[in-house]
């Protein structure tokens, strides 16, 4: 440090732009010097003055020392010239690779390597040294720039929020080469855990109450603390929507930052996954009963009937008897509560392969695949039993008891399958409604006789 202090202070001015070329003329300048001071040290040695301060001594004595001042010129072109030429080509690598990655996007850096030998213990081995020390810090940004970009790729990889989770956790392992990784998500009460490699079962039983509020989430950072693991919050505007849990904590302060930066764009993209299904239920769910809407109800219907399998369709059109009288006895706020439960209650009473959907107002259908006429006749008559078993409680402790009526009809070789499927199944309502109401009635023949009265 002291020699390049006394370097820097004592730093000589730049003569020609070359330093080769400085050193040569300084040389030049030190052994013009000495020549001609020489002689006076060969009279104090004992010389004869007429000999020592002669001409020919003194042109001897200069030349000798320009001669000398070249050698050292020379010297230091071979010794410290050759060092720093390996350093300036070293260097020129090194700017070509980063001008290459920032054109191609190949972040692989100096694949001939770039590091120099320290072979001095001077100010040109500390900068050899340091040369490779930043060599080094560049390749480390190199690499994280490559892990982020394709941690970002991974981590926005879709709008399916588990599938997102699975392909982002799955990029996470391969780049930091954790044994197993998890992300709990939690959303609209929906609890969803994806895991990727080996995740200990107590691990996720340790983050239930982690979104419970900042208490339980330390509580729960503890735990899995505990057990080896670490736990990264996936938030937006600090509004939590799950956790990741990777094990241990990386004692690399460049992975650190890479984890935090990749849940927070994880957290992102989850936000908008978890919206985008939303959306994707908001359109086919009718917000009041929680049953398919329409449209969508009638594409599940549409999409049955395209089967190949030629299999039997069909449907049961379903109406509240005396709907009206409920909403001007109670309220259309009751009126909407019963709507509900009986949407559920013929939900429940179906199988998990047929659809009930609000076909509009008080009316629902529902669409029986792989059912004939006899069988979808026997369904709907579980159904109109199951509503009219089912009464509604209030809240005052009223139960408010309603009935539904029921047209059944089959798909049949008609050339709009849809419109004549319903119209059938209307008309049979529309006579189960003239027959006294709380009944099923089928437009197929083979079924008609399935009337309750």
């Amino acid at each position: 440090m002291a020699a390049r202090g006394l370097a820097t202070r004592w730093q000589l001015p730049v003569l020609t732009g070359s330093a080769t070329v400085d050193v040569l003329v300084y040389s030049a300048v030190v052994g013009a010097a000495v020549g001609l001071g020489f002689p006076s040290v060969l009279v104090a040695t004992g010389f004869a003055p007429q000999v020592a301060t002669s001409g020919r001594t003194r042109i001897l004595c200069v030349v000798a020392g320009l001669l000398v001042a070249a050698a050292n010129a020379l010297l230091a072109r071979l010794v410290i010239g050759s060092r720093l030429s390996r350093l300036a080509r070293a260097m020129r690598a090194v700017r070509t690779s980063v001008e290459h990655s920032v054109v191609s996007g190949d972040v692989e850096l100096c694949r001939d390597g770039c590091h120099v030998p320290v072979d001095s213990a001077d100010e040109i081995g500390a900068v050899a040294a340091d040369f490779n020390a930043l060599v080094d810090a560049v390749g480390r940004a190199h690499a994280a720039q490559r892990d982020l970009a394709d941690l970002t790729r991974a981590a926005t990889s879709g709008l399916d929020a588990e599938r997102l989770c699975r392909t982002a956790l799955g990029e996470l392992r391969a780049r930091s080469g954790a044994a197993g990784a998890a992300v709990l998500v939690s959303t609209d009460g929906d609890r969803r855990v994806v895991t990727d490699g080996a995740v200990p079962a107590e691990l996720l039983n340790a983050c239930e109450s982690y979104l419970r509020g900042p208490q339980a989430a330390r509580r729960t950072e503890a735990d899995v603390a505990r057990l080896g693991w670490s736990c990264t919050a996936l938030a937006v505007e600090e509004a939590a929507l799950g956790v990741l849990l990777l094990p241990g904590t990386s004692p690399d302060p460049g992975r650190r930052r890479l984890v935090q930066v990749f849940a927070a764009t994880l957290a992102v993209s989850l936000s908008n996954a978890v919206a985008h299904e939303r959306l994707a239920v908001q359109s086919r769910v009718d917000e009041l009963t929680g049953v398919l809407n329409r449209r969508a109800g009638l594409a599940a219907l549409a999409e049955h009937l395209r089967g190949g399998d030629r299999a039997p369709v069909a449907v049961a059109m379903i109406d509240l008897d005396h709907f009206k009288a409920v909403n001007d006895a109670h309220g259309h706020l009751v009126g909407d509560r019963l709507l509900a439960h009986v949407a559920d209650t013929c939900r429940r009473a179906l199988r998990a392969e047929d659809v009930v959907l609000r076909y509009g107002g008080e009316e629902f259908v529902a669409v029986l695949p792989g059912q004939g006429a006899g069988e979808a006749a026997a369904a709907a008559e579980r159904l109109r039993e199951a509503v009219a078993r089912s009464p509604l409680r209030l809240r005052d402790g009223t139960c408010l008891q309603a009935t539904v009526s029921v047209g059944v009809g089959v798909a049949g070789d008609a050339a709009d399958p849809i419109g004549h499927l319903l119209r059938e199944a209307d008309a049979a309502l529309y006579r189960a409604k003239e027959s006294g109401r709380n009944r099923v009635e089928a437009a197929h023949p083979a079924a008609r006789g399935a009337g309750v009265p």
